[in-house]
């Protein structure tokens, strides 16, 4: 995993400080840093082509990337105050929002692919030489997650119940995902959910597919919701907060038309090279959410038992968000 770069640290606020007017920057034409979770997958690109673009200088940011393990990592770092946002999945927003903790969605960022051989967020793979050939052999067997008690947990187990599994039979394992490639060749995990810029390069290894669970959990052509920009409630209260969440929309939706500026900025915040990145899948980019499928991942993520308190969609989905989603 490759630590997160500092970029263009020339910024004279951060994001403890609300500048005034309606975008960023402050009175004097500075631009204000905005100090950004990420974590090392593919689906995070639109950050990398919007600072590349100038599309985040154009509303007055300057971005400070910061590389995590997963999202709950980042909720913590945000809640903390250590950085102004975090990328998140939906399932990992809504567990910390039904705890009362004070954030939401600012911008959708990503859904996953409609057809299962398009998959990217979530694919799970085995060895070339694994007896295992669908999810039905899964049972008494131990797929590793990227960690427990979050999207990674509901998906896997809404898929295991679509498929007629007992989501108990299959031993999920906590294994950054960096290192679930190694665990595979070595047999510590008998399977992996994995998503990009790994899948790719496992499956290039040999490694098969046998199930994409947000595919498989959704209506035939549907995208599911995988992940978004998190932010605080005092962040929403600054001045700037739609500003930055119109360049987020601005960057997610120039990213999915110009899938080469993808391709290009992928190696800066992961481990690939060049020529790994040209067999990547890459995500689907939307700042367009369906609301219908954000309230399904809530009910998925309640279902599972993660949910303390009810969650809707607009507690999810802050107001900047909701301008961009369907009806």
């Amino acid at each position: 995993m490759v630590a997160g770069s500092v970029i263009a640290l020339t910024a004279c606020s951060s994001g403890s400080g609300a500048p005034s007017g309606d975008a960023g920057g402050d009175a004097s034409g500075e631009l204000t840093t905005i100090r950004v979770g990420i974590l090392p997958y593919a689906n995070v690109a639109p950050l990398y082509v919007g600072m590349q673009e100038g599309i985040f200088e154009e509303h007055g940011f300057e971005i400070e990337p910061k590389t995590f393990n997963n999202g709950a990592e980042e909720v913590t770092a945000l809640v903390a105050d250590e950085i102004d946002v975090a990328f998140v999945g939906y399932f990992t927003a809504a567990v910390p929002i039904s705890k009362g903790l004070p954030l939401q969605i600012i911008s959708n960022n990503d859904q996953e692919a409609a057809e299962a051989d398009a998959a990217w967020a979530a694919v799970t793979l085995v060895s070339a030489d694994s007896d295992i050939q669908s999810v039905e052999d899964l049972p008494g067997k131990t797929l590793a997650v990227n960690a427990l008690r979050s999207q990674a947990e509901v998906q896997n187990t809404m898929s295991f119940e679509a498929q007629g599994i007992d989501p108990a039979s299959v031993n999920l394992l906590e294994v950054p995902m960096p290192e679930m490639g190694a665990a595979l060749a070595n047999g510590s995990v008998d399977a992996i959910n994995i998503a990009e810029p790994f899948a790719s390069a496992e499956i290039a290894k040999g490694a098969r597919q046998i199930d994409a669970p947000l595919v498989s959990i959704t209506e035939e052509g549907e995208n599911f919701p995988n992940g978004g920009w998190a932010v605080t409630q005092d962040f929403l209260a600054r001045s700037d907060a739609e500003a930055l969440a119109e360049a987020l929309a601005e960057a997610t939706d120039f990213t999915q038309e110009n899938p080469e500026a993808a391709r290009a900025v992928i190696p800066e915040f992961t481990a690939l090279t060049a020529e790994q990145v040209d067999s990547v899948r890459l995500p689907y980019w939307s700042s367009t959410v369906s609301r219908a499928l954000v309230q399904q991942a809530i009910d998925m993520a309640d279902q599972v038992g993660l949910l303390e308190d009810e969650v809707t969609v607009d507690d999810l989905l802050a107001e900047p968000a909701r301008k961009f989603s369907d009806q």
